[in-house]
Parts: C-alpha cells; sequence; structure tokens
C-alpha cells in the first residue's frame, strides 16, 4: 500500500489526515497464511521533521511454530 503524501508535505506543522485500511496484504510473504485483510485507522500527522503515522491496526494470520 502506499499513500501520496505529498501535498501534506507541503501543508504547514500540525496539519493532520486520517485514513480508515481495508487492505488485502495477503501477498506480502508467502510463508504467512493471512486470512483478514489489514483493516483499521491510520493518522498522519505533518511535524517539523516530516510526517508521523500512527495506528492501530489488525490482521489475523495463521503461523506455525518454529521451536517445536
Amino acid at each position: 500500500m502506499e499513500f501520496n503524501v505529498s501535498q501534506l508535505l507541503k501543508a504547514p506543522t500540525g496539519t493532520t489526515r486520517d485514513y480508515t485500511l481495508d487492505e488485502d496484504i495477503s501477498s506480502i510473504d508467502g510463508e504467512l497464511a493471512i486470512r483478514a485483510p489489514l483493516r483499521g485507522p491510520a493518522h498522519m500527522l505533518r511535524t517539523a521533521e516530516g510526517i508521523l503515522v500512527t495506528g492501530q491496526l489488525r490482521t489475523w494470520a495463521a503461523l506455525e511454530c518454529r521451536r517445536c
């Protein structure tokens, strides 16, 4: 997933953008069995040094224990 942040980088410090993600990430890693899309809110804040991104994202993946 990609976000065009060019306008946010031109904006004054303190400017924000909010996004709601609902992304299919099943092709990220062939070893992971991703069972659900990546979902949740993401918040972007223009700072003096760039962009700070925070969020609470969820997905579900089936993994095999490699220690057993």
